[in-house]
């Protein structure tokens, strides 16, 4: 059973993707811990997906704050820019998702489908 080496409760873990401030920093220490009852270490890997993933989100944010304040073509502009920008960070976070959830699924033997 993982459950008595996890930090937090199995709610904890599915709660905190969806809690604002806890989801920038709780879900990556609970994968963390995932991968270190189960593997011993994280991936070295797993820092760069995570960076990825809440630069891309919070871009993401910024663009769209910026896109309704703006009152000019400049404005515009500079949220359109914003939002590509989070939207390559995303995309670049996609393989390494990928891994985690493949890793993950492996080291608890659990069907994959590959």
């Amino acid at each position: 059973c993982v459950k008595p080496l996890l930090r937090r409760s199995p709610g904890w873990h599915a709660a905190s993707w969806i809690i604002p401030f806890v989801a920038l920093w709780f879900p990556f220490q609970n994968v963390s811990d995932l991968f270190r009852i189960t593997r011993g270490d994280p991936p070295p890997w797993l820092p760069a997906w995570w960076a990825l993933w809440i630069g891309g989100s919070l871009l993401t944010n910024v663009s769209t704050q910026l896109y309704l304040r703006s009152d000019t073509m400049e404005g515009l502009l500079l949220a359109a820019q914003l939002n590509a920008a989070s939207q390559v960070l995303l995309i670049a976070a996609v393989p390494l998702a990928y891994l985690v959830v493949r890793e993950l699924t492996r080291s608890f033997d659990l069907p994959l489908g590959d």
